[in-house]
């Protein structure tokens, strides 16, 4: 009983989360999330504007003070050691990090895609991830603990999907970074861990008015897809309630799948209404 009343407390302890890419998506619908659970949310976007919509846009879930937001790149080394440093001169320290933020390029085959547009999303996705977790990993054994999650994707496991090569294979590389960090930070009072959210009905899926979906796509994703408001009250709450060192938080397992298939012909489920 003792055990578990602590843990209880320790769910309900104000956290001070950082969510990369937090101006929009999941990652915005995480910030709003924790926000209502009374956590302090610091975000980056990047332009001053995204940040300051997204500000905006939380402001009905949280008061004013346990909201932080300011412009970074993650591919900027300097950027993303400024968010630390604002973070931790506004709310005191920083609990959890999450690395969210990624971009993808136009879909199309690999071999039609300038180096430009490889660059940028392996700049983002992969690069801007390990500068990242090196800067909370630096700051979070200064302070003697914290936790740093990073979100997976399509890459991270599964089929191959035409047209999106680049993003996947910068999933798939930080697939294999985060269970490096795993087994490397396990003797630290630093605690690494995925996130999963499934696939979840964002620009970065669809595109822009759904450019993406045809009737094919349209129907698979009415099957396995969930929208942001549906996934982030979940993950939001796991993430608050992990204690465990390597933990993979998944929206939507293997069972969870394999019993969406099987309602399928029964569901009138429509994402796109």
């Amino acid at each position: 009983m003792k055990q578990q009343r602590e843990h209880h407390e320790k769910e309900h302890v104000m956290k001070r989360i950082v969510i990369t890419g937090g101006t929009r998506g999941i990652g915005l619908g995480l910030a709003k999330e924790f926000l209502k659970q009374g956590h302090k949310v610091a975000i980056c976007g990047r332009s001053e504007k995204s940040v300051n919509n997204a500000k905006e846009a939380l402001h009905p879930h949280g008061t004013k003070e346990h909201i932080f937001g300011m412009p970074c790149d993650v591919s900027d080394v300097e950027a993303l050691q400024a968010f630390w440093d604002g973070t931790v001169k506004v709310f005191g320290g920083v609990d959890i990090w999450i690395n969210n933020a990624a971009v993808s390029a136009e879909r199309m085959s690999w071999w039609e895609l300038s180096p430009e547009e490889v660059a940028a999303v392996v700049q983002t996705n992969y690069l801007g991830v390990f500068y990242a977790c090196q800067i909370a990993m630096k700051g979070m054994l200064s302070q003697g603990h914290g936790y740093i999650y990073n979100m997976e994707g399509l890459g991270s496991a599964g089929p191959v999907v035409p047209g999106l090569t680049t993003y996947a294979s910068t999933k798939a590389a930080l697939t294999y970074f985060t269970k490096a960090m795993i087994k490397e930070a396990q003797d630290t009072p630093v605690k690494i861990g995925f996130l999963n959210p499934g696939i979840v009905l964002t620009d970065l899926y669809t595109g822009e008015d759904n450019k993406y979906m045809d009737e094919r796509t349209k129907k698979m994703s009415n099957i396995l897809a969930d929208r942001v408001e549906d996934v982030t009250p979940y993950l939001a709450k796991q993430i608050i309630a992990n204690q465990q060192h390597g933990k993979n938080i998944k929206w939507l397992t293997g069972w969870g799948i394999a019993w969406r298939f099987l309602k399928a012909p029964f569901s009138k489920r429509d994402l796109f209404s």
